[in-house]
């Protein structure tokens, strides 16, 4: 994950009147690629809001990459292995914590 983020940021920011789905699209595509929404956001931020790369990311994560989606979920409070992410499987969050 970059560091370096200020154009997303302030992207987020500036738009509170539309919904997250209008401004990227490929959040919007939850429900059609059975993946649970949070891990989209995690996965776009991941991107730099690029949803080109999240598209990317999204079907081939690196071992780095997962890495980084399972922490920043873990970071949220949330349980990754509770969230569905229908493309790497059903158990997919054990898999990387078995890296680990």
């Amino acid at each position: 994950m970059r560091a370096d983020r200020p154009a997303l940021k302030m992207q987020l920011l500036s738009t509170k009147a539309r919904s997250m789905s209008d401004l990227f699209p490929f959040l919007a595509s939850a429900e059609p690629r059975q993946t649970d929404v949070r891990i989209l956001e995690v996965i776009l931020e991941i991107a730099d809001g690029d949803e080109v790369e999240a598209d990317r990311i999204w079907q081939a994560p690196s071992n780095l990459e997962l890495i980084d989606i399972l922490v920043v979920l873990t970071d949220r409070g949330l349980n990754p292995e509770a969230l569905k992410w229908e493309r790497m499987g059903v158990l997919w969050s054990r898999g990387i914590q078995e890296i680990f």
